[in-house]
């Protein structure tokens, strides 16, 4: 497997993990169980943003094998396919108020049907 090919399975990956947690917010009130979903996802996403000081580690892996390969980039994961894919261009202030408001949103959700 050559590096731009495990770069591309790391952003398929992220890109997934992204997308079940934009899914979580109406699978909370649809499923029962979910909700320790959403405990474990933002607990280790929200603990990954603290050790890696605001990157998350998936991204720093897929930043490894891009750079391996020729290629590299600078931003965010979200900011970056953001502006390559959809040609928007978001600071990484907006993302993050973005991000942590929707996770805030979904833990406060969780809890609310815990109890």
């Amino acid at each position: 497997m050559t590096n731009k090919q495990k770069a591309d399975l790391i952003a398929w990956l992220h890109l997934s993990l992204i997308l079940l947690g934009i899914v979580s917010l109406p699978l909370v009130f649809i499923i029962s169980w979910w909700k320790i979903v959403v405990f474990v996802l933002a607990g280790l996403s929200v603990l990954s943003w603290i050790i890696w000081k605001d990157e998350c580690w998936i991204t720093s892996f897929e930043k490894k094998y891009r750079k391996l390969n020729g290629d590299s980039y600078e931003a965010g994961f979200i900011k970056y396919y953001l502006k390559k894919i959809f040609n928007i261009t978001a600071s990484s202030g907006v993302i993050s108020v973005i991000l942590y408001g929707y996770i805030g949103i979904l833990i406060s959700v969780a809890l609310i049907k815990s109890m």
